[in-house]
Order: C-alpha cells, then sequence, then structure tokens
C-alpha cells in the first residue's frame, strides 16, 4: 500500500512539473512584446501584494497601541473615580504613565515597548454627568494623535 501512495505522490509531483515545462515553454514561443506586458503586469502585481502584506502588519502593531491607549485611559478613570477626584473643564488634571505604574493601576506587559511614555487628561463634564479622559503616548513606532500639542498645555 506505502508504494503505491509513494509512485502515485511521484506521479503527481512529475505531472505538475512537466505541466510548468510546458507552460515555460508556450510562454517563450510568445511574441516578445507580448511577454514584456506580462512581466509588467506580473511586477504590478507583486508590488501590490507587497503593499498588502505591509499594510497588514503595520495595522496589527497600531492595534497594539491603540489597545495600551485605552488601557491608559481605563487606568486613569479607575483612578479618579477611586480617589474621587473631581477635576472640571477649567482645571484639567494630567497624570502621567508613570504615575500609574507606580501605583499600579497599570502594569509593564500592557505597554508594547519600554520607550514608551503617554499621560491622560480628565476632568469631570456636568452636562454629560460623566468623566471625558484623554489620553496619549509617545512610543518608539508610534505617537497618538495630537500627542504633542497636548503635552505642551
Amino acid at each position: 500500500m506505502e508504494k503505491k501512495k509513494k509512485s502515485g505522490f511521484k506521479r503527481t509531483l512529475r505531472k505538475i512539473g512537466n505541466w510548468f515545462v510546458s507552460l515555460k515553454n508556450n510562454f517563450f514561443k510568445l511574441k516578445k512584446h507580448v511577454r514584456y506586458i506580462i512581466y509588467v503586469w506580473a511586477i504590478v502585481i507583486l508590488v501590490l501584494l507587497l503593499l498588502v502584506a505591509c499594510t497588514n502588519i503595520n495595522s496589527k502593531k497600531i492595534d497594539k497601541y491603540q489597545k495600551m491607549e485605552t488601557e491608559l485611559k481605563t487606568a486613569t478613570l479607575t483612578y479618579v473615580m477611586r480617589n474621587e477626584i473631581y477635576p472640571n473643564v477649567s482645571n484639567k488634571w494630567t497624570i502621567t504613565l508613570e504615575e500609574l505604574k507606580e501605583m499600579h493601576y497599570i502594569s509593564d506587559k500592557e505597554i508594547p515597548d519600554n520607550s514608551c511614555k503617554g499621560f491622560s487628561v480628565v476632568y469631570y463634564n456636568e452636562n454629560q454627568e460623566d468623566y471625558v479622559v484623554n489620553s496619549y503616548i509617545n512610543c518608539k513606532h508610534y505617537t497618538s494623535k495630537n500627542y504633542l500639542e497636548e503635552k505642551e498645555q
């Protein structure tokens, strides 16, 4: 039984190999300008596939950092509510990532890399009767939108 499987596998590989040889021979029988058109399209398709692959890789990295922003926001909200801090719109309160780490509201495992620095700006909105928390991080490969503007304030 094993010999039949091996011979069947070898036969299939041989057929596939012959198909590629036949394809190559037919390709080189085409006129030169047609072959160049095929080369160009093959390169275009390859470049597009590479772009899609790179976009997916970058998207996964960005998701990791956005998750960290969410963790920072959650830790800030937890800290503010437990300590009953009520900053208002005109007197916003800022807490850093380092402070939250020191007080054990956020752990090192939630931070994607060691280069990350961050902070949250929080205030209580009386109209909404809820806290508003905006968190920002700056890491080696990612910076939150408006990080520099908020840091300077």
